[in-house]
């Protein structure tokens, strides 16, 4: 399975976002966890215009029935399946080198210090940050089996 839509602005926020540490809501190093919403309300904030992401999925599935003696039968399964989400995404802002997400379109830090982002320049991690898509992949492995039998040869009805 194959979607390459394109990706929508990480929020659509107006003026700042983020934590105000100082009080105010002046950008700048008084406020190091308060971010311009015009920084990221744009497309260009995006590292990949487009979603690229594949799920490649296997299946492989087999069952063996044997009946060695009239009244006895064996049976036995097998299934394998995986998902494998192929997606790189990496989440980068080439407008102002920053990493991450904006978590709740912003409202994160009112309840998480720290909005998900991240400048390896600017200012330090506080908290951990997301900066590559989540890998979903999984996988089953499940077996099965049994055996039948007759006790007699004939059933009475009354």
């Amino acid at each position: 399975m194959n979607q390459n839509d394109s990706l929508i602005p990480p929020t659509n926020c107006q003026g700042t976002f983020g934590l105000s540490s100082s009080g105010s809501f002046a950008i700048g190093p008084q406020n190091p966890q308060l971010f311009p919403c015009g920084q990221w309300n744009t497309t260009a904030a995006l590292s990949q215009t487009t979603a690229n992401m594949a799920i490649v999925t296997t299946l492989t599935q087999g069952t063996l029935v044997l009946q060695p003696t009239r009244d006895v039968s064996l049976r036995a399964g097998a299934k394998y399946y995986r998902e494998d989400y192929r997606n790189q995404y990496l989440m980068y802002n080439p407008q102002n080198g920053d990493y991450g997400y904006v978590a709740e379109n912003g409202a994160q830090g009112s309840i998480v210090p720290g909005p998900g982002i991240w400048n390896p320049v600017s200012y330090p991690v506080t908290s951990d940050v997301q900066v590559e898509s989540i890998p979903y992949s999984w996988q089953t492995i499940e077996a099965s089996g049994g055996v039948d039998w007759n006790s007699r040869r004939t059933t009475r009805w009354a």
